[in-house]
């Protein structure tokens, strides 16, 4: 008996064998597709999904003020971002942020790489023994599918000791005066010089 008798005796299972193979080919198939639909969504939506921070910052032209910086380093834009500080009230009053109380604002459109400045409070201020006490920003938004986020980040002024207002302050204002009487010097040799130089030629 050779293979073709074989399945031509047993051609109804082979014919069941060969459906039952497809049905399962087809399901895998289906499943796969579905799945890669999956993917390939949630891969348009991460490409424009929003991520909010915040930080803070010391005045880099006077030291003398703190600013909250709130930047969306995602990929897409972040809406209706709510800004909360969230600490010690009485901390905040002390250290001169009556203003920051409670709350702070609403952004309505942050796009993707830009940043939000805030002036947060004065350092001499915010600096004074006791320092100010850590507290929390507590960042709320959503993205273009409505989907919504909240982050909160822990914030400690105690993070730019040594390098706030009343280190470098009293140096710092000296040698940018000094740097601007050397400008205005040369600025002067430069004049001396090219209205010099114009009196030998006419001669």
């Amino acid at each position: 008996m050779n293979v073709l008798d074989v399945i031509n005796e047993h051609a109804l299972l082979v014919q069941a064998g060969a459906t039952v193979v497809l049905v399962l080919a087809t399901v895998v198939l289906a499943w796969a597709t579905v799945r890669l639909a999956q993917e390939s969504r949630k891969a348009r939506e991460d490409a424009i999904q929003p991520r909010v921070s915040a930080r803070l910052k010391i005045d880099g032209e006077t030291g003398q003020f703190v600013r909250l910086i709130v930047s969306n380093i995602g990929h897409g834009p972040a809406i209706n971002l709510s800004i909360l500080l969230e600490g010690d009230q009485e901390d905040f009053a002390k250290h001169g942020m009556d203003f920051f109380r409670g709350v702070s604002g609403t952004i309505n459109f942050l796009s993707p790489r830009e940043n939000e400045d805030y002036f947060l409070g004065i350092a001499e201020k915010l600096f004074a023994d006791p320092p100010m006490q850590p507290f929390s920003i507590v960042l709320k938004y959503t993205d273009v599918y409505d989907r919504s986020y909240c982050s909160r980040v822990e914030m400690n002024v105690k993070q730019f000791k040594g390098t706030h207002w009343f280190s470098f302050s009293a140096p710092w204002r000296q040698m940018r005066a000094l740097e601007k009487i050397e400008e205005t010097m040369d600025g002067i040799s430069e004049t001396w010089r090219k209205l010099s130089v114009k009196l030998e030629d006419g001669r």
